[in-house]
């Protein structure tokens, strides 16, 4: 699935909706909940360890003189005892004695500013992220000794890293159900699309699956009424068209034995008679020819082909047609240049059709080559395809043409030789029938005509 499909911009727009709510969460939690909501009670705790090791350390020291507390072991195992209990840094300064006893290894913690205690002597330092620092002033001997404990980081009321990964796990586990929600959407639409493009190449009778009453539904509804409506149009045009050349037909072919009646029984009427005969003779054969290629066109609209597919040589065809032609080419001195090379394999489809392509693209090369100028076939595989072009020369026609050349009923500028423009138009429709496609080009003077079909058999 392609990352620009509305079933990743839904699932890419919940994603962010939800880490943007998350980011919002968590900062709120940490401002009203783990900053805001322990801090009464780390006072609370700071002070009530503080006494408590104040009526300790005086119980432990008292009666002791102060130049003995500050160089014995006991007070030395004391404070040590203390850091351990507390998980602390805990030290003893006796200033007189220029004496410190610790409970740890390395220099002492930096001390904040003696503006910065409190009242009683305890520490102001009380942050989430800084130290937790307890300092508490008592008497010993008649001097002043000042007891610190210096914890790193204080308790934790909340687990912020469980409560960030719940909230992440909460994330994923939501988003993974919007994975079916999103698909509630996104398959409606593409089946929609899927149809839509199937109705585009041809197939007037597919229809979108309706599963629903909610607003996917009425679309689905909306689009088959419309699917309905253009097939009933479309249909009814062709076979419009259809029966309009099978009326014209049967008259024109009274026609023609009327008038072939008439020159069998007054063969020696005149020559002029005979030439008038001749003309209309001509000129009946002509529309029928016409009509005969407006009823091909609107058939192959219809998708009116049923005969089986088979495997179609096309470079034998090709050959058969100029077989046809040659005598036409030797009366106007046009040159042949190739076929040559190696053919292409077999091409699968409809024979009939398939022989109708190269006849035309065979037939539009000759009729409209100067007498006396050349016309290069070739027949050639190419990329799994089998390519036939066509080449002419066409000094009238200018290169913006190209593109119009398979239009029905499109001749080019200048062009004097008779022609009804429906060849080309339906090769087209045959070739894109059979899964090819048709180009044309016009450079120098030249024109190339060019159909690509795809190779291989019933399996491919």
């Amino acid at each position: 699935m392609k990352s620009r499909g509305l079933y990743i911009k839904i699932l890419a727009s919940f994603i962010l909706l939800l880490a943007v709510a998350g980011a919002l969460v968590m900062a709120l939690f940490r401002i009203a909940v783990i900053n805001a909501a322990p801090h009464e009670s780390l006072m609370k705790l700071r002070n009530a360890n503080a006494y408590v090791l104040q009526e300790l350390v005086k119980t432990r020291l008292k009666g002791m003189p102060a130049q003995r507390a500050a160089r014995s072991g006991e007070v030395a195992g004391l404070v040590k005892t203390l850091g351990k209990l507390y998980k602390a840094k805990i030290w003893i300064d006796f200033p007189r004695r220029k004496s410190v006893v610790k409970s740890f290894e390395g220099p002492i913690p930096r001390l904040p500013e003696h503006a910065g205690w409190g009242k009683g002597g305890f520490a102001g330092h009380l942050k989430v992220r800084s130290p937790f620092l307890v300092r508490f002033p008592f008497a010993i001997d008649g001097e002043t000794a000042v007891l610190y404990v210096a914890m790193e980081h204080p308790p934790k009321f909340i687990d912020e890293k469980t409560f960030f990964l719940g909230l992440a796990a909460i994330g994923l586990i939501i988003a993974l159900l919007m994975v079916p929600v999103s698909r509630l959407i996104t398959v409606p639409l593409k089946e929609l699309s899927r149809t839509s493009r199937s109705i585009a190449s041809g197939n007037l009778g597919e229809r979108v699956w309706v599963a629903g009453r909610d607003e996917l539904g009425e679309l689905g509804t909306a689009f088959n009424e419309m699917a309905d409506r253009v097939e009933n149009m479309i249909r009814s045009t062709r076979e419009l068209t259809a029966h309009i050349s099978h009326e014209l037909r049967s008259p024109l072919t009274r026609m023609t034995v009327a008038l072939e009646l008439l020159s069998d029984k007054k063969p020696r009427k005149g020559a002029a008679g005979k030439r008038l005969l001749a003309s209309a003779m001509k000129e009946i054969v002509e529309m029928d020819r016409l009509i005969g290629q407006i009823l091909r066109l609107s058939k192959l609209e219809m998708r009116g082909p049923v005969e089986e597919k088979t495997e179609v040589d096309l470079a034998g065809e090709t050959a058969a047609v100029l077989k046809r032609y040659a005598a036409v080419m030797r009366t106007r001195r046009i040159r042949l240049q190739g076929p040559s090379g190696p053919a292409p394999g077999p091409v699968y489809g409809f024979a009939d059709d398939l022989r109708t392509a190269v006849g035309n693209v065979v037939d539009n090369a000759v009729k409209y080559a100067p007498d006396g100028s050349g016309i290069e076939i070739r027949c050639f595989e190419s990329g799994g395809r089998a390519v036939l072009s066509a080449s002419n020369d066409a000094p009238n026609l200018e290169h913006a043409e190209a593109a119009k050349l398979f239009l029905p009923f499109y001749r080019g500028r200048g062009v004097q030789e008779s022609g009804s423009g429906l060849g080309l138009a339906i090769t087209e429709k045959i070739v894109e029938m059979h899964g090819g496609s048709t180009e044309a080009e016009i450079s120098e003077g030249r024109v190339t005509v060019i159909i690509s079909l795809p190779l291989g058999g019933p399996s491919s």
